[in-house]
């Protein structure tokens, strides 16, 4: 597999260098333990952004380009709890969501329990340290947010922010299977968010194990069906196995958002004529 195809998103996970000079910051009040993410949107053209995990009741957004958002709240699911627009003209925008107080949970049938309703929210000092982990991440000093993101893990060591944060940096490091070892810890401690789950796809399909790749990602797009991340990468395995008219269906998907993915697909149609 080509590595330079596989060019991840910006995320949480820091997975690009800064594209402009605003440093969009937020908070939610009330954000519990349980996983949740921000969707930064375009507010005119509706062209993403990227995505962020809320860790600690805080997300980050850097080198956003100057201009009108939207920002939506996500819960686990993938589904919109709340938006708000912010204008991103100075060196720092910060944006504020208010949730209720989370109620008492009821007994349920469900048959996957996600350990996180269980697990204390990180303390002051993993937080700082994962904080800065995302700031080397952001500006591609890859090892040193390594080593952030395992102190934080040694302050909290069920910190999934910090794992799927881990796993994507060494998987840009090309360590594989040290990025498959992390990926799977974090998905075992919470099942249900899609953003462990891509970054193990991207893992898996490096590795040129295609159709564990693909399962990957297929996960993935059942926790959030539009994840670009996860569609690329299961475009990419679809195409290695020869399955080409799946690995349109998903590179046309990924295209809505990603211009490789979308010239990848083009190209395949031209050469199909």
């Amino acid at each position: 597999m080509n590595t330079s195809l596989l060019c991840l998103f910006s995320t949480a996970l820091c997975v690009h260098a800064a594209q402009g000079p605003v440093s969009l910051r937020g908070t939610v009040e009330n954000a519990g333990v349980e996983p949740l993410q921000v969707e930064l949107v375009e507010a005119s053209g509706r062209s993403p952004f990227g995505r962020a995990l809320v860790s600690s009741g805080h997300f980050e957004f850097n080198g956003v380009a100057a201009g009108e958002y939207e920002v939506r709240l996500l819960d686990r699911r993938g589904d919109v709890v709340s938006r708000s627009l912010v204008s991103a003209r100075s060196h720092v925008a910060e944006v504020e969501f208010r949730l209720p107080p989370p109620q008492q949970p009821a007994a349920s049938r469900a048959s996957t329990i996600s350990l996180r309703r269980f697990i204390t929210p990180p303390g002051k000092r993993a937080a700082k340290l994962f904080a800065k982990g995302v700031d080397a991440h952001n500006r591609g000093k890859l090892e040193p947010a390594v080593e952030h993101y395992r102190r934080a893990l040694d302050e909290h060591p069920l910190y999934l922010e910090a794992m799927n944060n881990l796993g994507n940096c060494l998987l840009r490091l090309d360590r594989y299977s040290e990025a498959v070892e992390v990926l799977e810890q974090a998905i075992a401690l919470d099942p249900d968010v899609a953003l462990p789950h891509s970054n193990l796809a991207s893992a898996l399909l490096l590795q040129g194990r295609y159709e564990e790749a693909r399962r990957a990602a297929d996960h993935a797009l059942r926790k959030d069906p539009r994840l670009p991340q996860a569609h690329y990468v299961a475009g990419l395995a679809y195409l290695q196995q020869h399955r080409t008219a799946d690995a349109l269906r998903h590179l046309k998907v990924a295209g809505e958002s990603f211009a490789p993915a979308r010239q990848l697909a083009s190209r395949i149609e031209r050469g199909s004529h």
